[in-house]
C-alpha cells in the first residue's frame, strides 16, 4: 500500500507539472497575441503608412495603325488584372511568374493558378481582380493598404482572369478570359482569347514616405496601363496562342507607377 501511495503522489505531481506547463504556454501565446495587434508583417505600425492605390487605364482608340500597311478596327478589348506586388530596392524579388527565357509552352501558367494557388500574405501584395474594358478610360479605386515605408524599385504585374461572372458585358463567359480582343484587320476578322495567367516584374522608382510630424495623411499611389503599344506589336497573322503570347509579354512593359509626395 505504501508503494501505491508513492505512485499516486508521483502521478499527481506529474499531472500538476503538465498543467502548469500548459498554463504557461497559454499565457505566453496570449501575451504575444496582445503585442502583435499593433504589428504588421514588416514591423511596427509606425514603420508603415496608409497608401491609397488607384488603377488608371488609358482608352484604346477604336481604330489605329498597327504597322505601315495595316489598320486595326476594334470591337471589343478586355483585360483582366489580378494583382501587383512591390519589392523594396534592397531586396531581390522572390515572386515572379515570368520565365526569362520562355518557350511558348513554358510561359503559360494554368488558369487554376490565379484562383487557387495565390495567397496574399504580404503587405506589398495587392489584389486587383478586375475586368477592364480597354476601350474606355477608367480609374479604379483599388483601396487603402498599409505599406512598409521605404524605396521600391520593382513591381510584379499579374494578368489573370479573376473568376466569377463579368457583368454588363456583351461577351458570353467573359469571366473566364484573362485577355479578350476582337476586331478587324484589313477586312479580316481577328481575335485574341486567353484564359491563362502571366506575371512579370517591371522596374519602378517610388517611395512610401514617413508622414510629417503631426500628420497621418494617406499617400496616393497610381498605376497606369496603356495597352496601345502592346497591341500594336502583335502580329495578327499568327495563331491565337502566339498572338496572346506576344500581347502578354508586351503588356507589363506598358505599366507605370507614380506616387503623390
Amino acid at each position: 500500500m505504501k508503494f501505491m501511495k508513492i505512485t499516486d503522489d508521483t502521478t499527481m505531481l506529474h499531472n500538476s507539472s503538465r498543467l502548469g506547463f500548459c498554463l504557461s504556454v497559454v499565457l505566453l501565446v496570449a501575451t504575444l497575441m496582445s503585442q502583435s495587434t499593433s504589428l504588421y508583417a514588416h514591423g511596427k505600425e509606425e514603420n508603415n503608412r496608409a497608401v491609397n492605390i488607384r488603377l488608371h487605364v488609358t482608352a484604346l482608340p477604336r481604330t489605329f495603325s498597327i504597322d505601315e500597311t495595316q489598320t486595326l478596327e476594334l470591337s471589343h478589348a478586355y483585360l483582366s488584372t489580378f494583382s501587383v506586388q512591390f519589392f523594396p530596392c534592397n531586396k531581390t524579388s522572390d515572386y515572379s511568374l515570368e520565365n526569362n527565357n520562355p518557350k511558348w509552352l513554358d510561359w503559360f501558367i494554368s488558369s487554376a493558378y490565379a484562383n487557387h494557388g495565390v495567397r496574399f500574405t504580404k503587405p506589398t501584395q495587392i489584389p486587383i481582380r478586375k475586368h477592364v474594358n480597354l476601350l474606355e478610360s477608367n480609374t479604379t479605386e483599388v483601396g487603402e493598404f498599409m505599406l512598409p515605408i521605404g524605396h521600391y524599385c520593382e513591381m510584379n504585374f499579374t494578368i489573370a482572369h479573376p473568376g466569377g461572372k463579368a457583368t454588363q458585358t456583351p461577351i458570353k463567359d467573359l469571366g473566364r478570359y484573362s485577355v479578350y480582343v476582337a476586331g478587324i484587320v484589313d477586312e479580316r476578322e481577328v481575335s485574341i482569347q486567353s484564359t491563362y495567367a502571366y506575371g512579370k516584374n517591371i522596374p519602378i522608382n517610388i517611395s512610401i514616405q514617413r508622414p510629417t510630424a503631426g500628420s497621418n495623411a494617406t499617400q496616393n499611389l497610381h498605376i497606369y496601363v496603356d495597352a496601345k503599344p502592346a497591341l500594336s506589336s502583335v502580329d495578327f497573322t499568327l495563331p491565337n496562342h502566339k498572338m496572346a503570347r506576344q500581347l502578354f509579354l508586351a503588356l507589363p512593359n506598358q505599366v507605370s507607377v507614380k506616387t503623390d509626395n
